[in-house]
């Protein structure tokens, strides 16, 4: 890995954008966490991973960038592995079956296909593979899970009683009430026979999942509606969410899901597990952790790291202030060396007429904006660059 940086009197804007991509890849995560360190052993997380000789691996890549994060584990675990399956968007199929191909493991792998950002037919398929494969594992074996952001979506298995189209109408309704993901999640789970820790539950065998964060606090309760971790929400939970936004008295949210909470709010064969024995949750990547390693990385190369506490998970229109403030904070700074800062988080936008773009673009924007009516700010720096960076997940 190259980062022209070395040089701080030729700080090159470019290689510092180089940098965080590729400190925060799936593969670059991958091969800092993992190690081969004998036939039968593996080092995960600093953790030692013995297979025993009738033991089997097997690994399941899930959610929007599970075809990146294959392309990483996969080299590096082939000849450990005993089954394979990769859950991709349809667009990605050819990549990952290249891949695979390449790598001599077709005998081993299926590959399926999941939809994003509502769940399809697709996504039960996928769902019944991921149930299928889990239920194959005895006690002495170990799944692998890389899940990854979208992976709520792209499997689904549905509780009896309902319905594809119900769950369907339920996620259109939910992702415009403005609902949380922490509420909308714990509706997700109590329809699902996998969300929630259910998949775990299910599993004879030992789970090491390995997660790419896209929810603040890196909660993996939450990541992908939590399927390899114990969930802290209820039925009862749920009624208050539906209650709370008036969903029971919404046109398209399905009386049938009403009904179905309503009827197991004291249900506890079908709740989800609070506590699970044979899992393991690894944050392998999230923007705080490239934040991290960014600035570690900076540091090495004498960059100075200027005190802050900002978060970008906040309203647009105070990011864009708070952006604005800490510049001209900086602009007093009276040290010679460069000074890097790194914030992450995700801007909340109210979506208002037929805009374009997204978060990132209206930060940008707001921020030059303010920037460009307070022109005394600039006048303090000999250089400065503001780099905005986002990702729909897909790229890990």
């Amino acid at each position: 890995m190259h980062h022209d940086i070395s040089d701080n009197s030729s700080f090159n804007h470019w290689s510092v954008i180089q940098l965080i991509l590729d400190l925060a890849s799936p593969q670059a995560s991958i091969k800092r966490e993992i190690e081969v360190t004998s036939s039968k052993t593996l080092t995960m997380f600093q953790e030692n991973i013995s297979l025993s000789s009738n033991s089997k691996l097997r690994a399941a890549f899930l959610g929007k960038a599970s075809v990146a994060l294959a392309s990483g584990a996969l080299p590096l675990l082939k000849d450990f592995l005993d089954g394979i399956l990769v859950v991709c968007l349809p667009n990605l199929r050819s990549e990952i079956q290249e891949l695979v191909n390449t790598l001599d493991l077709g005998d081993i792998t299926t590959i399926v296909q999941g939809d994003h950002p509502i769940p399809t037919e697709n996504s039960l398929a996928a769902g019944k593979k991921l149930l299928e494969l889990v239920g194959s594992l005895e006690a002495r074996d170990v799944l692998l899970m890389f899940i990854s952001g979208g992976g709520s979506a792209m499997v689904e298995a549905l509780k009896d009683g309902l319905s594809l189209t119900d769950v369907q109408l339920m996620n259109h309704v939910l992702l415009k009430s403005g609902a949380s993901i922490y509420e909308i999640n714990a509706l997700r789970k109590h329809v699902s026979t996998i969300k929630g820790g259910q998949l775990a539950a299910r599993c004879r065998g030992r789970i090491e999942a390995l997660l790419v964060s896209d929810v603040p606090n890196d909660d993996p309760s939450v990541i992908a509606s939590g399927l390899t971790a114990p969930d802290p929400t209820t039925f009862r939970d749920c009624h208050v969410i539906i209650k709370k936004y008036h969903l029971d008295e919404h046109p398209n949210f399905p009386r049938s899901i009403v009904q179905f909470i309503e009827e197991n709010i004291d249900n506890q064969c079908l709740e989800t597990p609070k506590m699970l024995e044979n899992t393991h949750n690894h944050i392998l990547v999230s923007p705080a952790t490239v934040k991290e390693l960014v600035e570690r990385e900076m540091e090495k190369n004498e960059y100075h790291q200027f005190p802050h506490r900002l978060t970008l998970d906040q309203p647009v229109e105070q990011a864009s202030s708070a952006i604005v403030d800490l510049i001209h904070a900086v602009s007093k700074n009276n040290t010679d060396k460069p000074i890097m800062i790194v914030a992450n988080g995700e801007p909340l936008v109210m979506v208002r007429g037929d805009g374009k773009g997204g978060r990132c673009s209206e930060l940008a924007l707001r921020v030059l904006r303010e920037i460009a009516s307070k022109p005394s700010i600039l006048e303090r720096f000999d250089d400065l660059a503001l780099i905005f960076l986002a990702t729909d997940g897909k790229d890990g």
